[in-house]
């Protein structure tokens, strides 16, 4: 069962749980974290600058497309709370996608370490984005008692 507190600034202070408590700031904390890899990862070029291709120009354009509008989204997302659950989903499918396009992507480079660690990440960063979803829309089912 949850049980939520309110804190002073009209957040959720604590959400208990049968598992213990859970610092609401966590999903804040959570937000914060995603919004800005998004935002420098839809600013950083893709591979270097010296770095063009076909290929690249497409990275390209899906980071100024995608990640770039979806950092600035998460990072609005910590001042209004309607926009967390929706954009934690979106954020866990984005990233769920990109780690099965990496597993499905098969060259021979995808055998060597650094990509075998770059899909652990897209992997962890998809669960976590996950975790904060439900923690999000526990809270805000919470809140719409």
């Amino acid at each position: 069962m949850a049980i939520a507190t309110e804190a002073s600034d009209g957040g959720l202070g604590t959400i208990q749980s049968s598992h213990g408590a859970y610092p609401a700031d966590a999903v804040r904390a959570g937000l914060i974290g995603f919004g800005l890899y998004e935002v420098a990862r839809g600013i950083a070029p893709a591979g270097g600058c010296a770095v063009s291709g076909t290929g690249r120009d497409h990275d390209r354009a899906e980071r100024a497309t995608l990640d770039l509008p979806l950092g600035f989204a998460l990072l609005a997302a910590v001042q209004r709370r309607s926009w967390r659950s929706p954009l934690l989903a979106l954020g866990s499918v984005s990233w769920a996608v990109r780690a099965l396009r990496q597993v499905t992507g098969g060259t021979r480079s995808a055998r060597r370490w650094p990509e075998r660690v770059k899909r652990a990440k897209l992997a962890l960063g998809a669960g976590a984005l996950g975790w904060l979803f439900s923690r999000a829309s526990r809270a805000e089912r919470w809140a719409a008692r």
